[in-house]
């Protein structure tokens, strides 16, 4: 199944990685592809405090930079969990997005994410956009909630 990997790296200079499934990528889909890759780490830049240190997709790695960030919040411990569902099977699937920024974001008195206040307005737009389910590489998704949450130990 396609797939595609953004590494960040968090004040400590240690990596956390997210995996988001695709659709399949063809000589016809790659242009639109190439844009939705773009859109959607830069609208996980927009939610993260972390540095984005690499990019993946099958078939490539581009290493972006080498650099931590500045922000010593920047933790990879702390992160977004992101539900989602697969609109043809109702299939539920999760995945977590390490260095998460709450700053501006979070309902009053909760842990989730307001989903329609910028940043996080252009990362559930490209997500849903972008992402497949993991066991569909055709059919979209669409985000439930996202949810601050912090390291388990």
């Amino acid at each position: 199944m396609a797939h595609s990997i953004f590494t960040l790296r968090d004040y400590s200079g240690e990596p956390t990685a997210v995996r988001i499934y695709n659709g399949d990528i063809t000589a016809v889909s790659l242009p639109g592809f190439l844009t939705d890759f773009g859109g959607i780490r830069a609208s996980i830049e927009g939610i993260t405090l972390g540095v984005m240190a690499q990019e993946q997709w099958v078939g490539d790695l581009t290493t972006l930079s080498a650099l931590t960030p500045a922000n010593v919040f920047a933790q990879r411990e702390l992160k977004w969990l992101v539900r989602y569902h697969d609109t043809v099977t109702q299939e539920k699937a999760t995945l977590e997005i390490g260095t998460a920024d709450p700053t501006g974001v979070l309902l009053p008195a909760s842990d989730f994410a307001d989903l329609t206040v910028e940043p996080m307005l252009a990362f559930v737009t490209d997500f849903n956009a972008f992402a497949r389910h993991p066991e569909s590489s055709v059919n979209a998704v669409v985000i439930d909630s996202i949810q601050l949450v912090g390291r388990n130990i």
